[in-house]
């Protein structure tokens, strides 16, 4: 489909097919639905022009989404011949027995049922005498006793779906696009990021959210609303954005040449393995930020496209993963139903295949107290990724459970240390993982205020956003 003038008055128009003719999009209706203006035949059908019969709607075939025309009836156009008209009129009249016709137009005739006429046998498209052929056109109204081009109208209500495999990408953080042939394929950029330099001469990477649309209105609102009230020295900074009536949506951040965290894990410094586990630990401490990227987002966020603090927690818990994963949050290689690693961390936890998620070049493999704490760690972020925001904990119980975990290493060195002074090492192994203890865990979960960062009135996108 072509939009043109999305912000036109009194509406944007959209060409449904390449060459084909122009709508008015009038509104949208419920979340999967618009109706389309098409004044053409809006026009033929007061004139009373048989020209409208010659139209034929047709939507755009796609592996990405499906469309399905609400208000479009069947008729049947069959073409009058010179040649034995009785007999060739009568067998059609046989054929659509209970029908309608209209032979106002020259050169053909319209053969139609009455809406709601369960008496009379559905013809099919199939099925049709030589010279006919269906047409598919609007209707608006449905009394019996109009005429056919009272009718017919000139308004559409289509409906539409998105496939499984763009639905997963849409919300991967990707984009729907097709081949050449017209195959789906998902396009997930490398980065959204581009680095620039401003007057001043400060270096800065800008962050660019490529659709512009209400929702995607309300994630840039989000994001900034968060990053200027934060002050933490493992956050960049956030310099400034665009307005909101600008065509991009673009936030300017500090740039850091070191890199991002995910860069270290599974980008381009993941090769010199340069986070060794001591180091995932301090970052997984030091670190408590909400995130505003596809796949570190609650769930339940993109329900009603609001934060709160246990959407924090949610977004911690994809960054524990990450940490003792090594894997990226979005990976469109994996199982449709694990793109997201909060899936597949929580499939692989319940299962007890911690193996099968804790990257091994931690050290997991051969030090048994890295074993010990970077389960406890993934036990910890299952608890955070629950979907019920109610069954997960705080981000303060986080933080204490951290510090734990991190304070059992420190104990257990002295331990070891002690013990081989004495000539006694203990070899200590992980305990299972019960499938019950998930449910032990969570009974403990508390409740604390929300942080006013995530909790303050929701800006929507009819706010006004000023600048000085």
């Amino acid at each position: 489909m072509l939009m043109s003038g999305c912000d036109a008055k009194p509406h944007p128009r959209i060409q449904l097919l390449p060459g084909g003719d122009w709508y008015y999009a009038l509104a949208t209706h419920y979340s999967y639905t618009v109706k389309f203006w098409d004044p053409k035949l809006q026009s033929m059908l007061r004139q009373h022009k048989c020209q409208a019969f010659n139209k034929n709607i047709s939507l755009p075939d796609s592996p990405s989404i499906s469309f399905t025309i609400i208000t479009l009836y069947n008729f049947f156009k069959c073409n009058r011949t010179s040649n034995n008209i009785p007999n060739i009129t009568q067998k059609k009249n046989e054929h659509f027995a209970g029908y309608e016709m209209y032979n106002g137009c020259k050169g053909f005739s319209i053969y139609y049922k009455h809406l709601g006429d369960d008496n009379v046998t559905d013809i099919q498209a199939d099925n049709l005498p030589a010279n006919c052929s269906l047409i598919r056109l609007p209707i608006q109204s449905l009394s019996s006793n109009v005429d056919l081009f009272n009718l017919l109208g000139p308004k559409i209500l289509v409906e539409w779906k998105l496939s499984d495999d763009c639905y997963q990408c849409h919300y991967g953080g990707g984009q729907c696009r097709t081949d050449r042939i017209n195959k789906f394929h998902c396009s997930y950029p490398k980065s959204p990021h581009a680095q620039g330099k401003l007057k001043d001469g400060r270096e800065v990477a800008v962050k660019r959210l490529y659709e512009h649309n209400c929702k995607r209105m309300q994630q840039f609102v989000n994001e900034i609303e968060i990053l200027t009230r934060l002050r933490h020295n493992n956050l960049v900074t956030l310099y400034g954005c665009t307005s909101w009536r600008s065509r991009e949506l673009l936030l300017v951040y500090e740039y850091i040449p070191n890199g991002t965290l995910a860069d270290h894990l599974h980008g381009d410094k993941a090769k010199d393995r340069s986070l060794a586990w001591p180091i995932c630990m301090n970052i997984a401490i030091e670190t408590a930020a909400p995130r505003g990227t596809p796949g570190y987002i609650d769930p339940k966020y993109h329900e009603c496209y609001q934060l709160t603090s246990k959407s924090d927690v949610y977004s911690f818990g994809v960054v524990l993963v990450e940490l003792i994963s090594s894997m990226p949050a979005v990976d469109m290689n994996r199982h449709s139903q694990e793109i997201n690693l909060s899936n597949f961390a929580i499939n692989k936890i319940v299962k007890g295949a911690f193996h099968e998620l804790i990257d091994p070049s931690l050290g997991s493999d051969s030090d048994t107290k890295i074993w010990e704490m970077t389960t406890s760690v993934a036990e910890l972020a299952f608890l955070c990724l629950q979907t019920d925001r109610d069954m997960r904990p705080t981000m303060v119980e986080v933080l204490d459970t951290l510090k734990e975990i991190q304070s059992s290493e420190f104990d257990n060195e002295k331990r070891a240390e002690s013990n081989l002074n004495g000539n006694e090492a203990k070899i200590v192994t992980a305990p299972p993982f019960p499938e019950t203890e998930d449910k032990l865990l969570l009974k403990q979960v508390k409740s604390l205020p929300s942080p006013n960062s995530v909790t303050d009135k929701w800006i929507t996108c009819s706010s006004i956003i000023t600048t000085k």
